[in-house]
């Protein structure tokens, strides 16, 4: 009986985390994909962003030429 309570609890929590999840935090990526980059990298450069929102609504951080950046997206 114990276990059916807490399968019940962690259902109602996961499903206000979820509610609570989508409304509090807008979303940080823009429409689009990342342009093909097949650059083989030894090592990587600093990142120039992390996230979507960091860049133009044009374009999207991408990890391109063995670095994080701002890449025009593709949209197909």
């Amino acid at each position: 009986m114990k276990t059916m309570g807490s399968i019940v609890f962690l259902s109602v929590l996961l499903a206000f985390c979820t509610q609570l999840g989508s409304a509090s935090f807008p979303s940080t990526d823009h429409p689009g994909f990342c342009p093909d980059d097949f650059m083989r990298c030894l090592l990587s450069y600093p990142p120039d962003c992390t996230y979507d929102v960091e860049c133009a609504t044009y374009e999207k951080c991408c990890s391109y030429m063995c670095k994080m950046q701002c890449k025009a997206a593709i949209f197909d």
